[in-house]
């Protein structure tokens, strides 16, 4: 969820009671495994889908993006997977004939804003596998929902066969995140901050 949730986050959750908005970060249930995802909510049913080069469609109208200055972090294992991200630039080991490349990870970063308003920044690293999907009519009582780091994350746009969680059925809400408390990584500016 970076650049607005980090690893090592710690957040305080409400319990979901009705139904959350588009735009909303939540905490959801997988379906076939059990396990806890975190992702914004970015439809619902009765709504179309598709992303077009990168950028998401809601009932065939494209979002507005509006570009921010890139996210550089430094390059390595995070999360309790202990994953390298992918990065837009190369690492030394891949420009071994350029001295002056850095260990930092840099993606691409864009506001996108949804039809109600909300606004929060994603990640992206260029044209992938999942920027250009077909149109998915979300039947009644499901979620569509998309990882801030579009490129990095397991979200709507993967199917359960590959890994990711598909379509999210509206009672596997479990939690909505209200307040990152702070973070145990030494980022500044973590501490008692609103999720959005």
């Amino acid at each position: 969820m970076k650049p607005n949730l980090l690893p090592r986050d710690y957040l305080i959750a409400m319990r979901a009671l009705g139904r959350p908005e588009r735009g909303e970060v939540i905490l959801f249930r997988h379906h076939a495994t059990a396990d806890i995802y975190i992702e914004r909510l970015v439809a619902m049913s009765v709504a179309s889908v598709q992303m077009v080069d990168g950028v998401l469609h809601l009932n065939g109208e494209a979002m507005a993006m509006s570009p921010l200055p890139d996210w550089v972090e430094a390059r390595g294992p995070q999360g309790r997977l202990g994953l390298t991200p992918r990065c837009t630039n190369p690492s030394v080991e891949e420009s071994c004939t350029n001295p002056s490349v850095e260990e930092t990870c840099e993606n691409g970063r864009m506001l996108e804003r949804l039809p109600n308003g909300r606004s929060y920044a994603v990640l992206g690293i260029g044209e992938q596998r999942y920027d250009n999907t077909s149109v998915t009519d979300l039947p009644e009582g499901y979620l569509f929902v998309l990882g801030d780091n579009r490129d990095n994350a397991l979200h709507s746009r993967i199917a359960p066969v590959s890994g990711g969680p598909g379509l999210v059925p509206e009672e596997n809400v479990v939690w909505r995140p209200s307040l990152r408390v702070f973070s145990s990584t030494d980022a500044a500016g973590r501490f008692l901050r609103w999720v959005h």
